[in-house]
């Protein structure tokens, strides 16, 4: 039973990790000057909305980080953590797009 507890919290702080990753790449972008300096006004709104979306990969991936609780093996790993290099990635993207745009 306390094994079931622990799966369930570490299902929990690997989603919520998984949650604040994309706003931890905007801050890091920001503190390292990787976000692009010369804007347009649509532009720096389709960045903070391609920034704000990332909630719909989250989310996905959350409801697939479910399967971790039944499955074995390497499948596991990557469900469980599913959340956390599905949204970094998303991020990494958003940044890397508009860097180079």
């Amino acid at each position: 039973m306390f094994l079931k507890i622990v799966k369930f919290f570490f299902f929990v702080l690997v989603n919520l990790a998984g949650f604040y990753v994309v706003p931890l790449i905007w801050n890091t972008g920001v503190k390292f000057r990787l976000m692009p300096d010369q804007l347009t006004g649509a532009q720096e709104l389709a960045m903070s909305n391609a920034f704000t979306f990332f909630a719909i990969p989250w989310g996905i991936a959350a409801i697939a980080s479910i399967g971790f609780f039944f499955t074995r093996g390497e499948t596991r790993t990557w469900l469980i953590l599913a959340p956390l290099y599905v949204t970094a990635i998303y991020g990494m993207g958003v940044l890397i797009y508009f860097h180079l745009v």
